[in-house]
């Protein structure tokens, strides 16, 4: 963590493809294709696109009905990561609970679960912590990331709190946005997060 905030503070910087910096914040980086689209061709391509880098990212990011397509193609060498109570960040932790459960059974080592903003947003905090509760025990030992949505979690405070609620929950990683809202990731947000890590001490 405190790699990544240090390179994030460092400001704007332009860095030759050799560099050994970028190398490590390559390798902790997951690429993602979540497109609307029923082809695994395109699927396919990109594992084979991450099998073929100089520097192979955490994991590759697929819906779950591509989960057997990333597989067949990565194998052991690349993990795959697919995402639950994706994209609109749904309050029922039993539904999240089962999608999260679905994925590891059909062969996921991450899952990325969208936590449920509005809630938060309504004052609601006890619907995130049962749902991450319950998506913890759905995937055991498997990696858990969340989503917090932080485009709509704009207010600072509210997005520390998720962060808050989300490591209670003990969960792996925090990520900020799904992409698929109008503002996505930014620097402000991500530093909220980080310092909310920091303050756990995890």
């Amino acid at each position: 963590m405190l790699f990544v905030e240090e390179f994030m503070m460092s400001g704007p910087v332009n860095l030759p493809p050799s560099d050994p910096q970028l190398r490590r914040l390559l390798a902790l980086l997951d690429l993602t294709r979540l497109e609307d689209d029923s082809d695994p061709e395109p699927v396919r391509a990109l594992c084979a696109k991450a099998l073929a880098s100089p520097v192979r990212p955490a994991a590759v990011c697929v819906y779950p009905q591509f989960i057997d397509a990333a597989r067949a193609v990565l194998g052991d060498a690349v993990k795959v990561a697919t995402v639950a109570n994706f994209p609109d960040g749904a309050a029922d932790p039993r539904i999240a609970a089962l999608e999260c459960e679905q994925a590891v059974e059909a062969g996921a080592d991450e899952v990325d679960v969208v936590f449920p903003w509005r809630a938060l947003m309504n004052g609601d905090e006890m619907v995130g912590a049962e749902l991450l509760a319950a998506c913890r025990d759905a995937t055991g030992r498997h990696t858990l990331k969340v989503i917090l949505e932080s485009g709509m979690l704009a207010d600072p405070h509210r997005l520390r709190r998720a962060s808050e609620i989300c490591i209670r929950a003990g969960v792996d990683f925090l990520k900020t946005s799904t992409g698929k809202v109008a503002t996505g990731a930014t620097l402000e947000a991500a530093q909220v997060i980080l310092e909310a890590i920091r303050a756990s001490g995890r």
